[in-house]
């Protein structure tokens, strides 16, 4: 089989990060086609990706693309229908936010599709940045977002086979574009991180963790406070757009580590009290069962993908 892997873009490293990596090691032939792509952003990850076949399409010649991203939207149907997928027998698109799934393919070739999520902005689900606090954000999702809803439901239509990473996320396309979708839980190393010891790190005071990326809908702030109010000290792992904020909210008790590789992540969750998951309505979460595997607890959010994972009072506790 000929195979290709599309994927919204790569200029950061997270879950759906974490599902392209499996894809490719299924089809490690598979050129990766995405929006935009820059494996230098992606920090200690980047190696991961240094000898892949990456081919971007025209909107990396877009000017300040990090920067514009969100409002780049409007344009993601004019680089995604221009790729040419003749010749392959399977194309799997990877998709959440950036329309992936609305590819043009042959009858002949197979398109299926695996959805993170439905965009969370379109449907009311909270994001990676608060929009509406801005008027001119506000007035410019209020002006394009009845397009993107049009053409999101109309790309949904396109792939012959739609994969949810949780039920979760199959509910939401079931009642948003009114197809059935298989579930495929996203990928967990589950060797790596189930491997003992299962002991506190040495002359480490106890300490809660966050991991994850510091954005709007993570809601990493609530944890931040209940630290402070707790008195306990608090580790944060990852960055995002709300890192300024959340740095100027932070007290004494609680650091900042940035991105860190998986080998000292797996450490810091086995040598923590507990993992902390505020996130609003979680596509599914790998994190947390990451955390379970090391023997540690979870504190979640009761909702989202958080439901499936976590077993209260035996693995973790909810709020």
């Amino acid at each position: 089989m000929k195979v290709a892997i599309v994927h919204d873009y790569l200029t950061e490293y997270g879950g759906a990060e974490r599902v392209l990596e499996a894809l490719h090691e299924l089809w490690p032939d598979a050129p990766v086609f995405t929006m935009v792509a820059d494996v230098s952003s992606l920090g200690p990850h980047k190696e991961r990706f240094a000898n892949w076949d990456i081919r971007q399409t025209g909107a990396r010649l877009l000017p300040f693309w990090k920067q514009l991203k969100s409002g780049y939207r409007l344009l993601a149907p004019l680089f995604w229908e221009t790729l040419n997928f003749d010749g392959y027998d399977v194309v799997i698109s990877s998709t959440s936010s950036y329309f992936s799934k609305g590819i043009l393919t042959k009858p002949e070739t197979l398109h299926i599709s695996y959805i993170h999520t439905p965009p969370r902005f379109l449907w009311g689900y909270p994001s990676g940045s608060n929009w509406r606090q801005q008027w001119w954000s506000q007035l410019f999702g209020l002006a394009t977002n009845p397009f993107l809803r049009q053409y999101d439901v109309v790309a949904s239509q396109r792939p012959d086979v739609l994969v949810a990473n949780s039920t979760e996320v199959a509910r939401r396309i079931k009642r948003l574009y009114g197809r059935d979708a298989e579930v495929v839980y996203p990928p967990v190393d589950v060797e790596k991180f189930s491997e003992p010891p299962f002991a506190k790190a040495e002359d480490e005071e106890p300490f809660f963790l966050v991991v994850s990326r510091l954005t709007f809908a993570k809601h990493v702030d609530i944890a931040i406070r209940a630290a402070e109010k707790a008195d306990v000290r608090l580790k944060i792992v990852g960055r995002g757009s709300e890192e300024k904020r959340l740095r100027r909210l932070a007290g004494v008790s609680v650091t900042f580590l940035g991105e860190i590789s998986d080998d000292r992540l797996r450490a810091l969750v086995q040598a923590c009290t507990a993992v902390l998951f505020a996130s609003e309505d979680e596509d599914f979460g790998m994190t947390p069962v990451e955390s379970m595997l090391c023997g540690t607890p979870v504190v979640a959010y009761y909702g989202g993908g958080y439901k499936e994972s976590v077993v209260e009072g035996k693995s973790g506790v909810f709020f």
